[in-house]
């Protein structure tokens, strides 16, 4: 017998509001479920992206950001743990962990951290069996191609806004030039099948790069073939 997954219905302010069971229940109106998002990097303009198995109802053969729900009084960044753990078999700790976004749509509140872990190319993968079929790094403008190329997982990319591409941009440390990487407006004339209709210029997004760069400050002496403080 297959445990049944628990997971928590908020309100729009995260408070706890009642249960349901994963599958067996629609999230009432007015209620969200949590989700967790986790952009695995270097911290050095690399991030790991996960493929869906073929066996996934939606998006199947898509690439993604390891990603999950929150079970019944989970924290999000022990979701994010273990989410990424059961996707990637990479182990990690909290204070790799920064949150740095949450999206809102209708039933569900997603929260993107992204875990810093100097040494990931260098890990060993461990894809989890009906979930996740391939893997593979990337750079930021990488990552951006395959999103306008129509390669990554569709509803992921609806909560995309280009202030979801700034911050991601700022923590995965890619330069901040922009002959080295695609500006939001380009995505936005590119883009297949308007996956980003709200996307807007960069010159709007105002994002904070003081946590960003204090968060990436932990690598500045790091080795990548010696780090040892990361699981």
């Amino acid at each position: 017998m297959i445990d049944e997954e628990i997971w928590d219905l908020v309100d729009k302010n995260m408070n706890v509001v009642g249960t349901m069971v994963k599958g067996k229940e629609r999230v009432p109106n007015g209620c969200y479920h949590l989700t967790v998002e986790i952009i695995a990097t270097n911290g050095k303009n690399c991030v790991l992206l996960t493929r869906r198995s073929i066996a996934k109802f939606r998006g199947a053969g898509k690439l993604e950001f390891p990603a999950g729900s929150v079970k019944s009084g989970e924290s999000l960044v022990n979701a994010a743990i273990r989410e990424l753990k059961e996707e990637t078999g990479l182990n990690t700790q909290a204070d790799q962990y920064q949150k740095i976004h949450t999206s809102i749509t209708k039933g569900m509140i997603r929260t993107t951290f992204v875990a810093l872990i100097p040494s990931l190319k260098y890990q060993k993968i461990t894809l989890q069996p009906n979930e996740t079929s391939d893997y593979m790094f990337v750079d930021y403008n990488e990552w951006v191609e395959l999103i306008k190329g129509g390669n990554m997982e569709a509803e992921r990319c609806r909560m995309y806004t280009a202030q979801y591409l700034e911050e991601v941009r700022l923590s995965i440390g890619a330069k901040d030039s922009k002959s080295q990487f695609i500006t939001l407006d380009t995505i936005k004339e590119d883009c297949k099948n308007d996956i980003l209709p709200e996307i807007k210029s960069i010159d709007s997004i105002k994002v904070q790069e003081s946590s960003h760069t204090s968060f990436l400050s932990k690598l500045e002496n790091d080795d990548p073939f010696n780090w040892e403080d990361e699981l």
